[in-house]
Order: structure tokens, then sequence, then C-alpha cells
């Protein structure tokens, strides 16, 4: 599980990160992140209802927050909120790390 202090939780948090942050999308997900002042990396997850039922949405987190446990000692000082689109169901997990991971990584250098 990804620790409390690596978890955005105040939808205000999420707010700031959605609308000023830069953005990365594919037809899976939008990565948003921003810079933080902190030495540690935060995450959010948002999965909405028309990505599936909530056996469904709560199996996406459990994947994003899985390949996210990862990203956390190679990211610093990122504040990032992973939006799902409906086709990250049919994605299978191993080319969802690695476009996810990808993306990280153009953020993280357009971030710098």
């Amino acid at each position: 599980m990804l620790p409390r202090a690596n978890r955005l939780r105040d939808s205000k948090e999420f707010r700031r990160v959605s609308r000023s942050g830069r953005k990365f999308r594919t037809n899976y997900f939008v990565i948003s992140a921003t810079g933080n002042n902190s030495n540690t990396s935060k995450f959010g997850f948002s999965v909405p209802k028309r990505v599936g039922n909530a056996v469904v949405r709560n199996l996406v987190k459990r994947r994003l927050r899985s390949i996210c446990l990862d990203l956390v000692s190679t990211t610093s000082s990122l504040d990032v909120v992973i939006r799902a689109e409906r086709p990250i169901v049919d994605i299978p997990f191993d080319r969802l790390r690695v476009e996810l991971i990808e993306g990280m990584k153009t953020l993280e250098a357009k971030i710098r």
C-alpha cells in the first residue's frame, strides 16, 4: 500500500495539481503534476464512474497504486494526480505500467 505520507488526500490539493500542473495524456489516463517543497512525491487517483462500477474502479485504483509504489523511490518532490479514462480497464497491467512510467519520466523532465 502507498504510505500515507505519499498520498494526496485533500480535495484542495487535487484541484491545485489538476488545474495548475503540467499534463501528460494518453488514451488510458491523464497525469497532472506539479513540484512541491517536500522531499517526497505525493500521488492521488481519480477514477470516475464512467470507467465502470465500484469493483472495476477499485481494481483500477489498486493497479495504479501498485505502480506508483515503485515510482515513489524514483521521483522526487512532485505532487501527481492520475485521472483514469474508460479504456484503462482493457489494458494489460504490464502495458499500463510501461505507459505510466514513461509518462512520469516525461512530466518530470518538463517540470525540472
